[in-house]
């Protein structure tokens, strides 16, 4: 393989994951002769797990707020007694709280799934352009553009909400949106433009330009290959993201 030529100067994942940052063409290049993502990963789950405890007052109260107001639109549950209708809503409340308690270790998972994913669409463009990457190349890209696109996600979250309060977020897509993007723009009550908006941050912009460098660098494809690959993810994220809010109209 092609990419496997390119003589590079050893360092530590740890480094190669930091550079990621600093010096991206660099890191690739490291992980096109020789791919690395422990590290990678390991440091994104340790931000994503301080993070998840950071921020978990504010995503309590956030399911506190938002579960009865969603409910005051439901009719199956408006045309319930009010006792019935405390008891139901703060059973909601009390499940999604119990799930929000556990973050710190649905995170980690999730951080594995998603460059899952994205690791097989880059493979399917790599295909595609009749790239020169494998499939444990890509894989080592995503986990390493993830220290961005988690990592630094992560980091921004926990300070907005640090400065704003928990009591700032009325929603659990309110917190999901801290980072400044697009659905920041987005009035009040337009859920559903929001949702599409908001994979459209700066970070997750940031992100999709490591990726196109990535893939030049790794897969030897052309700029227009790696820009297709970023915006199936950004486009497959804008509607996973839309489906509740479509569903709650």
């Amino acid at each position: 393989m092609g990419s496997q030529d390119i003589t590079v100067q050893p360092r530590s994942g740890l480094l190669t994951a930091l550079d990621v940052i600093i010096a991206p063409k660099a890191a690739f290049e490291r992980i096109a002769s020789a791919p690395t993502w422990a590290w990678a990963y390991l440091l994104i789950a340790v931000v994503s797990i301080a993070v998840s405890f950071l921020t978990l007052p504010a995503a309590m109260h956030a399911i506190a707020v938002s579960i009865p107001a969603q409910d005051a639109h439901v009719p199956a549950i408006a045309s319930m007694t009010a006792d019935k209708q405390q008891e139901m809503i703060a059973k909601q409340v009390s499940i999604g709280q119990t799930i929000a308690k556990f973050n710190w270790i649905i995170g980690p998972i999730f951080l594995l799934i998603i460059p899952l994913i994205q690791s097989l669409v880059l493979l399917v463009v790599n295909a595609a352009a009749k790239g020169k990457a494998d499939f444990r190349r890509l894989w080592s890209l995503s986990i390493n553009v993830g220290v961005v696109g988690f990592g630094v996600a992560y980091v921004i979250t926990a300070i907005v909400v640090l400065v704003r309060g928990p009591e700032a977020f009325d929603s659990p897509a309110a917190l999901q949106n801290a980072v400044p993007g697009l659905a920041t723009l987005v009035p009040s009550g337009q859920a559903l433009l929001a949702a599409l908006l908001g994979p459209f941050t700066f970070v997750n912009l940031w992100a999709a330009a490591l990726f196109v460098i990535g893939m030049k660098t790794i897969a030897k494809v052309g700029t227009g290959a790696g820009v297709a690959a970023v915006a199936v993810m950004l486009i497959g994220q804008a509607l996973l993201s839309s489906i509740g809010p479509a569903l709650q109209k």
